[in-house]
């Protein structure tokens, strides 16, 4: 009784009030300058593995899980000359394995790399004429059945797709050129017709819009919002659940005056009319969304990844679009990108974050109970028992005594474990309280949009043109 108290104890230590809860796994601290990060079965296994973008070291790279979650670095590529930051990845050119796809932003390229099957990955490039690529993407844009590609490049104000032939020879096809220092590209069929809409975030002009496609490959531009200040992200999924493809963005700007580090989601009300419902204004520095059914409940949540509070964060949906911040790590060292998959295959979703200034990609695993199973009230009869003939009275009397022991000994022990675990639970939170006390009031000596800006000056590359 004593070792199940202690592992109760553990159990409340690891959780919140509502029993929601993750665990930090380092996959790797030394993905020198980590801006993003993606999950995949990249060697088809049956596990997921993970991709990062590294900035400092100019490296795409994978991790191969070995089926227990413990990761290798498998480097894709280190041809870049200069800033690495995107990652994507999924089957490009048909042959049944896992490709990856990244941006190089100083050389202005979108590249993608071939999986030989046995993971050796050689780089193919698809432009070099995207002009700041930060965002890639991949889908099959004109339903031909290959996959295209797609990219936000922020120095040309450019979103722009690039039709595969086939043969993984491919052709820019421009959305828009002005798009205002656009960030962020994301592709999904929005008004549902059948055809593959693309979706924009762009600083600037701090707008989030939406490109329908006309089913011939033209897009025209529909502003979701103009009020996304200084937006750096977009995802989009149902979220509310009524059948139609809602937006997410990600937003981030403080001028000493003026912040906007939201997190948002847009209402889609079946004719394309979007309606904002902010999710969160306290993400500071918020530069990554995404959404997934985090809890397992049956409705659409959020995560965002901030920089400036070195926070992951799920924020969790009611059913009624109501949400509630969970915080899954707040000690992430400047972290750009945040991901959701059940990495370890156990049928919930855990997440996944890169961090540019302590080098690590990470993944949290989800501890999440799922909620209990209720058996449904039926209409049929309840028969009685029949009674057994070979018993008597004294059995019965004898097995009633038995069982009055029994629930007596229950509830002393019951008791003994409660009074151990209520000492040790009120001791952890105490410290806890401590401690997070001594955070808040350092963090609040940091000034400006950058939290470590001393760190980032001495960079001789920063790592995002942030305006």
């Amino acid at each position: 009784m004593p070792g199940r108290c202690f592992l109760l104890f553990a159990a409340l230590a690891a959780s919140d009030a509502d029993g929601n809860a993750f665990t930090e796994h380092v996959i790797t601290a030394l993905a020198d300058g980590a801006l993003e990060v993606f999950a995949i079965d990249v060697d088809g296994d049956g596990d997921t593995d993970a991709l990062s973008a590294n900035w400092n070291d100019n490296t795409v790279a994978w991790y191969e899980n070995d089926g227990s979650q413990s990761f290798s670095e498998r480097v894709i590529s280190t041809l870049a000359v200069d800033g690495v930051r995107g990652v994507f990845a999924i089957d490009v050119d048909g042959d049944g394995d896992v490709d990856a796809l990244s941006t190089l932003q100083n050389e202005d390229t979108v590249a993608w790399y071939e999986n030989d099957g046995a993971q050796s990955f050689t780089e193919r490039i698809i432009s070099d004429t995207a002009d700041g690529a930060l965002s890639p993407f991949a889908i099959d844009v004109d339903g031909d059945g290959d996959v295209d590609a797609l990219s936000a490049s922020f120095n040309d104000d450019t979103v722009a797709w690039y039709e595969n032939d086939g043969s993984q020879s491919f052709t820019q096809r421009i959305i828009t050129d002005s798009a205002n220092y656009v960030y962020s590209v994301f592709a999904i069929d929005v008004d549902g017709d059948g055809n593959v809409d693309v979706l924009s975030a762009s600083r600037s002009d701090n707008t989030v819009a939406w490109y329908e496609n006309d089913g011939s490959e033209s897009f025209h531009k529909h502003v979701i919002t103009y009020w996304a200040t200084r937006a750096c992200s977009v995802f989009a999924i149902d979220v509310d659940g009524d059948g139609d493809v809602d937006a997410l963005s990600a937003s981030s700007f403080f001028d000493g005056a003026v912040s906007d580090n939201t997190v948002a989601w847009y209402e889609n009300d079946g004719s394309e009319s979007f309606t904002k419902r902010v999710i969160t204004t306290l993400a500071d520095g918020a530069y990554s969304v995404f959404a997934i059914d985090v809890d397992g409940d049956g409705d659409v949540d959020a995560l965002s990844a901030s920089f400036n509070d070195d926070t992951v964060a799920w924020y969790e949906n009611d059913g009624s679009q109501s949400f509630t911040k969970r915080v899954i790590t707040d000690s992430a060292d400047e972290v750009w990108s945040v991901y959701a998959i059940d990495v370890d295959g156990d049928g919930d979703v855990d997440a996944l974050s890169a961090s540019e200034q302590d080098d690590t990609v990470a993944w949290y695993e989800s501890l999440m109970t799922p909620a209990p199973t209720m058996t449904p009230a039926t209409k049929e009869p309840t028969v009685a028992p029949t009674p057994s003939p070979n018993r008597d009275d004294d059995d019965d009397d004898d097995d009633e005594a038995a069982l009055a022991f029994t629930a007596l000994l229950a509830v002393v022990l019951l008791a003994v474990c409660l009074f151990g675990c209520g000492a040790g639970f009120f001791f952890f939170y105490a410290r806890s309280k401590s401690a997070g006390n001594e955070k808040e009031a350092s963090s609040q000596e940091l000034p400006g949009l950058f939290k470590h800006s001393s760190k980032v000056e001495q960079t001789s590359k920063p790592p995002m043109p942030l305006v």
